[in-house]
């Protein structure tokens, strides 16, 4: 398995958490949407898809069966995000930009 493409799908200002949404497409043949960044402690998160329970616990949709595979999945789309923020501050994107 591997992530074939990265697609930031919008960015967000520092007034949130959530820096931004991405997408990732797995070997050509399968998309995950709605994969948060999120910033914390100075630190940059990554969040799979999924919902609140009655319970107020998190559950995922989607995720990583182990440790080497999320940090397989983090590196690449933390890669994408800095990519593109750099190229926001070369080319001084418009806030909310999404990227292709």
């Amino acid at each position: 398995m591997r992530i074939t493409k990265t697609t930031i799908k919008a960015t967000f200002n520092d007034d949130t958490n959530v820096k931004a949404i991405v997408t990732v497409e797995i070997d050509e043949a399968f998309l995950i949407s709605g994969i948060r960044i999120l910033e914390y402690e100075g630190k940059h998160h990554v969040v799979m898809p999924g919902y609140w329970d009655c319970e107020g616990n998190f559950i995922d949709f989607f995720h990583p069966a182990d440790k080497e595979v999320y940090e397989y999945f983090r590196k690449i789309i933390l890669t994408a995000y800095k990519n593109h923020k750099i190229l926001d501050d070369i080319y001084d994107l418009p806030e909310g930009y999404k990227g292709g």
